[in-house]
């Protein structure tokens, strides 16, 4: 039986993962660390147990450098031989060097961990606009939220302008930045993904029209999927140009993959319905995949009243025992709970102070359950 990873570890590998550049290779870095970090602690070699090893090796593809290949190998080779060995000690070895890498790597993690502290984290949606960064210094809320008012008739990359003039945690020393971005999405499966069809896949989907735009992705490895998201050109122009690294996060990433975690309590089969941006997102999980994702209209309550028992019938899940959770910026909340458990026994609205375990970010004002969800449980 092998050890549980300790909290050292994880941010020791995750420092290392983070060491890397470019796009291509954190999406490579990032799949690559949640396997490990999220099955490394059951039987067996995980590539092979939860069938990553195709998927790996498609990421591997993607890769054009032998750089980034030997990274692969290295990290797939040296935390295999090291959680293997673990029967007798817990203490944390690093297995053979390889030729420096590895101290060069743990050479600059705590130069990164100390970067990572001044991370700004901008939240851009429909309408809205907010700025966040961890404040070690105040233990009661160690993190300063401060929303924007958008101002209307101009483009959000004119907003983002002026906020970065205006904003008071742009007064901060940093260039770094974790973008996280309200906007529609596409789900492709991972085995299916391919790196060209990117633009042409999303654009069936969400037509261009004549915005000029950046089609991205978040890779979801504990669900096997890949988030497919766009962002306005300006848009991405403004930010990269105000800071020298940056990473763009579908606000739904870490919201999926918190709740896809949550939905392993108990055994009855769960819906799952996120109220933002006056819209909801319903998903539910089956065998480490989505078995239902879509995005409604839903500023009315009567709206999402009807879209919540569609989808519910949809999936056929049973009203006396299977359950519906519902987080969010809820729309008349008493009458929608009151009609929804006319219907079914098992509805709830998601607490995000229990939810997120008395996190002291939980108590911030207006902050967005999507945002408390990336800065508390990460991507």
């Amino acid at each position: 039986m092998l050890h549980p990873i300790s909290h050292e570890e994880r941010e020791h590998v995750e420092s290392m993962f983070l060491f890397l550049g470019g796009s291509k290779a954190k999406m490579l870095e990032y799949a690559i660390f949640q396997f490990v970090i999220n099955h490394f602690t059951c039987k067996g070699s995980i590539f092979f147990k939860f069938g990553a090893t195709e998927a790996l090796r498609k990421l591997i593809k993607k890769q054009k450098t032998l750089y980034h290949y030997i990274y692969v190998l290295l990290f797939l080779s040296t935390f295999a031989d090291n959680y293997a060995n673990r029967q007798q000690t817990d203490k944390y070895h690093p297995g053979p060097d390889c030729g420096g890498i590895i101290s060069r790597l743990r050479g600059q993690c705590d130069e990164r961990n100390m970067m990572d502290k001044r991370k700004m984290t901008i939240r851009i949606g429909r309408n809205s606009l907010s700025f966040t960064m961890f404040d070690a210094a105040n233990t009661e809320q160690p993190v300063a939220f401060e929303p924007y008012i958008v101002k209307g008739g101009i483009s959000m990359a004119a907003n983002l302008r002026e906020a970065f003039k205006t904003a008071d945690l742009m007064a901060t020393d940093t260039r770094r930045v974790q973008v996280m971005l309200d906007t529609p999405s596409t789900l492709v499966p991972i085995e299916q993904f391919e790196e060209e069809d990117l633009e042409p896949l999303f654009n069936h989907v969400f037509p261009a029209g004549q915005e000029q735009r950046v089609v991205l992705f978040n890779v979801l490895p504990d669900l096997k999927s890949v988030c497919l998201f766009a962002i306005n050109k300006d848009l991405r122009g403004v930010i990269c140009d105000q800071f020298d690294d940056v990473q763009f996060i579908q606000a739904m990433t870490p919201v999926w993959r918190h709740l896809h975690q949550r939905s392993f309590t108990g055994h009855r089969n769960k819906l799952y319905g996120y109220f933002h941006n006056k819209r909801l997102d319903l998903f539910s999980f089956q065998q480490n995949r989505f078995k239902f994702c879509n995005s409604f209209d839903a500023e009315h309550a009567y709206d999402a009243l009807y879209f919540l028992l569609y989808v519910w019938r949809q999936l056929r899940l049973e009203a006396e025992h299977d359950e519906l959770h519902i987080v969010g910026d809820i729309p008349q909340k008493d009458w929608l709970m009151q009609e929804l458990k006319r219907y079914l026994q098992k509805a709830y609205i998601i607490n995000p102070e229990a939810d997120l375990q008395q996190a002291p970010i939980t108590k911030t004002e207006r902050m967005p359950y999507d945002l408390m969800t990336l800065l508390v449980k990460g991507r």
